[in-house]
C-alpha cells in the first residue's frame, strides 16, 4: 500500500457529500510530512470549511474552528478548565512553546493537562457527568 498523505484525504475527502446528525463535525487530517487540515462542517448544515495547518500545530477541541480568524479571537467566556476555548488555549500554548519534538510523552502529558474531572469546573453542569 502506498504512503498515505494528508492532500491525497483532502482531495478525496471534497470529491464527497458528508453530513451529520446531532452535533457539527470537524476532523484533523495530518501527515508526517507535517501538511495538516482541519475539515468542518456548519451548523447549518450548508457549508464545509477547510482549515489549513500553515506549517503550524493544529489543535481541535469542542468548538468549530472557522469561527474564528485567529486564536486572539476565541472568547473568554469562563475561568474553568472545563472550558472547550480554555482547553484549546491551553493545548497550543504547550504545543507552541514545545522546543523538543513530538514525543508520545509529550502528547500524552500535554492531553492530561485538558482532561476533564470533578475539578474542571467551578459551576455544577446542568447535566451529570460519569464521575
Amino acid at each position: 500500500m502506498p504512503p498515505a498523505y494528508a492532500g491525497d484525504c483532502r482531495c478525496l475527502w471534497n470529491g464527497h457529500k458528508h453530513f451529520y446528525a446531532l452535533a457539527p463535525v470537524h476532523l484533523l487530517v495530518a501527515d508526517r510530512h507535517g501538511y495538516s487540515f482541519v475539515w468542518e462542517y456548519s451548523h447549518a448544515h450548508n457549508r464545509e470549511y477547510i482549515i489549513e495547518g500553515n506549517d503550524s500545530p493544529l489543535v481541535v477541541t469542542n468548538f468549530l474552528l472557522h469561527r474564528y480568524q485567529c486564536s486572539a479571537d476565541i472568547p473568554r467566556v469562563s475561568a474553568d478548565k472545563g472550558c472547550f476555548y480554555n482547553r484549546y488555549r491551553t493545548l497550543s500554548d504547550l504545543i507552541n512553546h514545545n522546543q523538543r519534538s513530538f514525543t508520545s510523552r509529550f502528547i500524552r502529558e500535554t492531553n492530561t493537562r485538558v482532561f476533564l474531572d470533578a475539578g474542571s469546573f467551578t459551576e455544577p453542569l446542568p447535566i451529570p457527568l460519569p464521575w
